[in-house]
């Protein structure tokens, strides 16, 4: 987990020393970052626990719409911003929000530190791997090709692709971080306890497929919701 950490970090120094990292950040970015806590606050706190209630209870381990909503909307977030820096600042905003509203401050920074590294770098590597086109488009507004024989515009294949492939390649490891580094590492260091791997290794593979399925609907809705902004 260090390792991963350690080595994650010095790669989005060094993309972040290239780019200017939030140097590069306009006004208008913090704005959509502020907002998409606040969304996340009222999904975790509100829709989040009564779209749970809907399913059965066995289905938890499954389903969990909470953290599940959290994703797609730094997702979308991610989709509109299309900079490194902004999954790990979506992460630390939000995390701030929660505490102020709910949680209190007690065990930060290490939640801070958790959710942060855990996912929000994870859409950062993205970016940044992708050269600020997460989902098959960048800053351009040529994202469609003209069918000169009918006329009819058709999205690009690429904004069609994008999407599914950020959605595997982001849910999986979101999936796995959580009950990996949480329940393998933070929790007994904050809450002492023997480290069940049994049910680390249950949870990450229980949860794959929903973080998958909902990271590629949070993939086309960030394409819908960037093209709407502009």
């Amino acid at each position: 987990m260090v390792l991963y950490f350690s080595l994650a970090s010095l790669f989005l120094l060094y993309v972040g020393r290239k780019n200017g990292a939030l140097s590069q950040f306009k006004t208008v970015d913090y704005v959509y970052t502020g907002i998409a806590a606040a969304f996340m606050i009222v999904w975790n706190f509100f829709v989040g626990p009564f779209m749970d209630k809907l399913v059965p209870s066995g289905a938890s381990a499954f389903l969990g719409f909470g953290a599940l909503g959290e994703f797609m909307i730094l997702l979308i977030l991610a989709g509109v911003v299309r900079k490194v820096g902004i999954g790990m600042l979506g992460w630390f905003i939000y995390n701030i929000l929660a505490d102020i509203y709910h949680y209190g401050f007690g065990g930060q920074p290490m939640y801070i530190i958790y959710q942060v590294f855990a996912f929000g770098i994870l859409i950062d590597l993205w970016i940044a791997i992708t050269h600020g086109k997460p989902f098959g488009f960048g800053s351009e507004k040529t994202q469609k090709a003209r069918n000169k024989d009918n006329g009819i515009t058709k999205v690009s294949l690429r904004t069609r692709v994008m999407p599914v492939i950020a959605g595997i390649v982001i849910g999986i490891p979101w999936a796995i971080d959580g009950p990996l580094f949480f329940g393998g590492f933070f929790a007994p260091l904050l809450y002492g306890g023997i480290v069940d791997w049994q049910a680390i290794v249950f949870g990450m593979f229980a949860s794959i497929p929903s973080f998958v399925l909902f990271g590629i609907i949070g993939s086309f809705l960030a394409v819908r919701v960037s093209k709407v902004l502009g």
